[in-house]
């Protein structure tokens, strides 16, 4: 008894040593009906691209042609253990993971949590296309979840270091509407942005966010901007209010409100003839 007590405090001992092992790690639950699975993959400096004590085997699938599997999920390396439930990697700029799931029941679902991927990366799931003909690649940070038919598929994660992208302020790989709102939201809450946010915002690199990074991103993407932009009456009473506010350095403030204290930005061709 007390050696069994002891096998397990060890066991504990190397779980918990795991998860402290990884430097960022993100989860994927695979469900079919009402059964789910859970994977996890990350990095580490210290970590092995092969299995090594910092990943978890999965248990091996019944052979070909016996009783239907309902679900089936892991990552596919090669070594002595194939199949993982965790697959931590070494450390570095681009990495991949081979992810095989399998249903004969029932429709897959996966959904997915990469809050915990460093910003400066691109994470992306490419997989083949319902009809069977090509592939599509999924952007995770955009995308939560992914359905696919019953079968047996595999499934590519990557990883990729990138460069930040100036205006891209949610870091979702594009420059569009949505950083704009999120720049007039940082224009109100100076308390919130990250490093990285306060980089991408200062479109015009003078060291700070300002109205003028709003007029300077809405007139270099508004080729790609909807005709109308959605602002409640009190983002454009308080963005005015900081371009009122706005100076240093002897610089001059801009000449004309940014937002017009409505409900909604009429048209950006209305915002360049302010």
């Amino acid at each position: 008894m007390r050696f069994q007590s002891y096998i397990l405090c060890l066991v504990l001992l190397f779980i918990a040593a795991s998860c402290s092992w990884a430097t960022w790690t993100a989860d994927i639950t695979v469900t079919v009906a009402t059964n789910s699975q859970g994977l996890t993959f990350g990095e580490h400096s210290e970590a092995l691209d092969g299995f090594d004590n910092m990943d978890v085997p999965a248990p091996p699938l019944p052979p070909t042609g016996q009783s239907p599997i309902s679900l089936g999920a892991a990552f596919r390396i090669i070594g002595l253990f194939p199949r993982l439930t965790t697959d931590i990697k070494q450390q570095g700029p681009d990495k991949q993971w081979d992810l095989e799931i399998r249903s004969d029941t029932g429709d897959l679902k996966l959904a997915w949590d990469v809050t915990n991927v460093p910003s400066d990366k691109s994470i992306s799931l490419i997989c083949p296309n319902a009809d069977g003909i090509g592939y599509m690649t999924v952007n995770m940070r955009t995308e939560g979840s992914l359905e696919l038919p019953r079968g047996l598929y595999t499934l590519t994660l990557e990883v990729i270091q990138r460069e930040p992208i100036k205006g891209d302020v949610n870091n979702d790989g594009e420059v569009n509407i949505d950083d704009i709102r999120l720049i007039i939201q940082m224009l109100m809450m100076p308390e919130m942005p990250t490093i990285n946010r306060r980089n991408t915002a200062d479109i015009n690199d003078d060291g700070k966010i300002s109205p003028t990074d709003v007029m300077l991103l809405m007139y270099s993407r508004s080729n790609l901007a909807p005709s109308r932009l959605d602002v409640d009456e009190d983002t454009a009473i308080a963005v005015n209010k900081a371009q009122q506010d706005t100076a240093s350095d002897g610089a001059s403030k801009l000449s004309s409100p940014i937002l017009p204290e409505s409900k909604h930005i009429t048209t950006w061709a209305a915002i360049k003839t302010h």
